[in-house]
């Protein structure tokens, strides 16, 4: 033969009629013309490198290839192998152009290595693919319904190789399989993960795929883990779709971003983990749901890190069926358009920092613009301090949108400074087991409802009036700051004391205890201190005792009523003491304790402010019942002084044994005569000056 390629090319076409065993001699070369079709009854043998060319077009070869040889494709055209009986053993080689398998019963199943080069591509079209042996950096493709599969070992193994096509990408976990892809992979099947195995897209890889699942061993033990890192993008391209999760999902690195048109289930019916870390990005059009279906599933979001985050333009739900968490932490960002629900039925809890078992961590933010849901909590544990607080808003600063809270949700402050703005109207209480917890920043937004556990510090910071109702219990203090009227009228126990460092607190709780008959305090049973800018008032119970510093105010009650003091008073030098008087008036009831004056003249101011029908008469300012425990210390009449009083009385204070009162009395009106008097007087007085102003001017000339 002239030629050992289409000359032995046609030499097989020929003899294909007559044989059905043909044997190749070494490094063998056919080549194909565009059309060609070869006899499906001929099985060819090589024992040596068989090289099969096409250079444009289409051909197929229908015959089986058996033997220990191996097989090269090159040629820019696109070479059909249709026979289901192949089984050489030495290897495939995709040269250049296309090698494709043209049905499902049509496989590459020796065990040698399969090489697809540059720019070449191996297509296995109906068919399914082990990728175990697959090197190079061209491309594999494949038809929708059909799996390129990856068995592996557990040594990472690194894939160069380009996917395309409508396949679906299963890691099967037999060997703890873990397949890291080439860049611009692209292809619209399934991704599968299955238990123990890995799938980790890195150095720029960009995928876009179907649907993306991790599958279970079919035990519910799932292990599957999908990586994307680097910059590797993973677009779920199935609009209808639902994206399962059973296993982990990794996304980490500035860049690295999983898009899911569809929804994202974390733990259906199984163990999920999604992590977002280092500056990942996790988006999806459908929502997220963390534990779903099954009462034995459990989902787990984290979103860690500068610039990482997770966003979707419907809502959240933690906890549909089974357990759901999610843990925001160290400026990562949760976004929901919708509102984020937790625990359906089953339980969740959204952690802003670290969960309450760990250490305290900086906090996320969570951009959204209500949080309810039948039940689950929301954990605060932070390293906020009163200089770098923890804003609970959307964009994590003083000034941005509060988050809006609702239903039987609770929450808790574990650790650091947390600053919520917005209407904390949930109904499954609140608990402060460290840290601080401070509604308002100075402004008019920031309410809390529902009963309080205060186990660290409660501060109320608003610029105008704001009550609470609930009940404030556990060990804590309360802070009374900014320049807003706060009422208490709840039955509190708390016992850490009460601070008033600017503004008015009322305590206007009047409940009585069915034992002892008394009322329950609204400031629990710790002291009160009123600072310099600060006012006590209102009509309720105060059990602990009250020292009132330089520049503090007592405004007592109003409308007849009185504000008590069991616990004892003390008026430190400059403390100021606020009276409304008329048809009603203030009264200040020291019911216990010892009532301590400051030492020196003139060391409490008393004011006084028309209520309304003042007239003169006697008025009581303060009692101090002896027949109640309370006694006094230095106690004594020049240590009052009246500041600003109603125009047109004349007043007197007097101490009694049990009382200091105030006596008004209408200022006296001179006589006609008395006025008469008066004018000549100053007449006579302005006669003698200018006399002598006439006086010493003479002299002077």
């Amino acid at each position: 033969m002239k030629s050992p390629l289409r000359p032995f090319a046609l030499f097989l076409i020929v003899l294909a009629q007559l044989s059905t065993a043909i044997r190749l001699p070494a490094q063998t070369t056919v080549t194909y013309q565009s059309g060609d079709s070869s006899n499906t009854a001929r099985t060819t043998t090589t024992a040596n490198p068989l090289t099969v060319t096409l250079a444009s077009g289409t051909a197929t070869e229908a015959g089986a290839i058996t033997g220990d040889g191996s097989v090269t494709k090159t040629g820019a055209g696109t070479l059909t192998l249709s026979n289901t009986a192949n089984s050489y053993t030495g290897g495939t080689t995709v040269s250049a152009g296309t090698l494709a398998l043209n049905s499902s019963a049509v496989t590459l199943t020796g065990t040698g290595p399969i090489f697809v080069a540059a720019g070449a591509t191996l297509d296995f079209g109906d068919g399914g693919l082990l990728l175990d042996n697959v090197t190079g950096t061209g491309t594999v493709t494949g038809a929708a319904m059909n799996d390129i599969e990856f068995n592996g070992s557990a040594t990472p193994f690194t894939s160069q190789i380009h996917l395309a096509g409508d396949a679906n990408l299963i890691i099967h976990g037999l060997n703890g399989g873990h397949l890291l892809l080439a860049a611009d992979s692209t292809f619209n099947g399934l991704i599968g993960v299955e238990s123990g195995a890995t799938l980790t897209l890195t150095n720029g890889v960009h995928l876009s795929a179907g649907a993306t699942s991790l599958f279970d061993d079919g035990n519910g033990n799932a292990t599957g883990i999908l990586n994307l890192t680097g910059g590797a993008t993973l677009t779920s391209s199935s609009p209808t779709t639902v994206n399962y999760i059973s296993g982990d999902v990794n996304v980490s690195g500035s860049g690295s971003h999983w898009t899911a048109l569809g929804g994202i289930i974390v733990g259906d019916g199984a163990a999920g983990r999604l992590s977002i870390t280092n500056g990942g990005k996790v988006t999806s059009d459908g929502g997220l749901t963390l534990g779903s279906n099954w009462s034995s599933a459990s989902g787990t979001l984290i979103v860690s890190g500068a610039g990482s985050e997770f966003s979707t333009l419907g809502g959240i739900s933690i906890g549909q069926l089974g357990a759901g968490s999610v843990t925001v932490s160290d400026g990562g960002k949760l976004g929901a358009a919708a509102n984020i629900s937790l625990g359906l039925t089953g339980s969740g809890t959204l952690n802003i920092g670290a969960d309450s078992s760990s250490a305290a961590q900086a906090a996320g933010i969570i951009d959204t613009p209500l949080i309810g849901g039948p039940g689950g909590v929301i954990q605060f544990n932070t390293t906020g301090t009163s200089n770098a607080p923890t804003y609970f808003t959307r964009d994590g600063t003083a000034t941005g949108a509060g988050v809006d809270t609702t239903n039987a949700i609770a929450l808790v402050n574990t650790a650091g400074y947390t600053v919520v703005t917005g209407a904390l109207a949930h109904t499954g209480g609140t608990t402060i087991n460290g840290g601080t917890l401070q509604i308002g920043n100075g402004g008019t937004t920031g309410s809390l409802a529902g009963d309080i556990t205060n186990n660290s510090t409660l501060v109320s910071y608003r610029s105008d009036a704001s009550d609470f109702s609930g009940t404030i219990s556990g060990t804590g203090s309360l802070t009374k700051s900014g320049a807003g009227t706060l009422t208490l009228t709840g039955a509190n126990t708390y016992t850490g004391g009460t601070t008033i460092t600017a503004g008015t607190l009322l305590a206007n709780g009047q409940t009585l205890d069915p034992i002892s008959g008394r009322a329950h305090t609204s400031t629990g049973s710790g002291a009160v201190l009123v600072q310099s800018g600060g006012a006590l008032g209102g009509t309720g119970w105060i059990d602990g005792l009250v020292t009132v510093q330089n520049g503090g105010t007592l405004t007592f009650g109003a409308d007849g009523n009185a504000l008590t003091l069991a616990g004892g008073l003390t008026l430190q030098t400059g403390s100021i003491l606020d009276y409304h008087l008329g048809a009603t008036h203030d009264l200040l009831a020291v019911d216990n304790g010892v009532f301590t004056a400051p030492s020196g003249t003139g060391g409490v101011t008393i004011n006084l402010t028309d209520a309304g029908g003042f007239a003169p008469a006697t008025y009581t300012l303060l009692t101090f019942y002896s027949d109640g425990g309370a006694t006094t210390s230095g106690l004594d009449l020049a240590d009052f002084t009246l500041g600003n009083t109603i125009a047109g009385y004349d007043y007197t204070l007097a101490l009694t044994p049990f009382t200091l009162e105030l006596t008004a009395t209408a200022s006296a009106i001179p006589e006609p005569s008395t006025y008469a008097a008066a004018l000549a007087a100053v007449a006579l007085l302005a006669t003698a000056l200018h006399r002598r102003r006439r006086f010493t001017a003479a002299t002077r000339n």
